[in-house]
């Protein structure tokens, strides 16, 4: 699953070469942390690519919010790029994903919790 993973970080994020490898711990990171949330004993073949979608999101959030070249906006003529904006579709992306599997993980749930008066 992880190479499945490294896979399609690779594509979201855009990165290559040395700044991919400098990154990759990522998925394997994110990959752990939605398995420790899966809610079933075994997976189909859709669902682990579900899985596999869902980690990569997360890896890819997680390298928007590293502030690895203190970069935040950039402006070629007509183009504006910033890193906030960076920011908010790398969570778009993840809670999409997220909901994509709240079928088979708990994770982006609503949780409700007892209050003791």
């Amino acid at each position: 699953m992880l190479k499945n993973v490294l896979k399609r970080f690779a594509v979201i994020s855009g990165l290559k070469g040395e700044e991919f490898s400098k990154w990759s711990f990522l998925c394997n990171d994110c990959l752990n942390y939605v398995m420790e949330h899966i809610l079933k004993e075994e997976l189909s073949d859709y669902e682990e690519q579900k899985v596999c979608s869902l980690a990569a999101s997360i890896a890819f959030y997680k390298l928007t919010l590293y502030d690895f070249d203190e970069v935040t906006s950039f402006t070629a003529g007509d183009v504006h790029i910033s890193k906030e904006s960076m920011l908010k579709n790398a969570e778009r992306i993840m809670y999409e994903e997220m909901n994509n599997c709240s079928d088979i993980t708990d994770l982006g749930s609503v949780c409700f919790m007892g209050v003791k008066s």
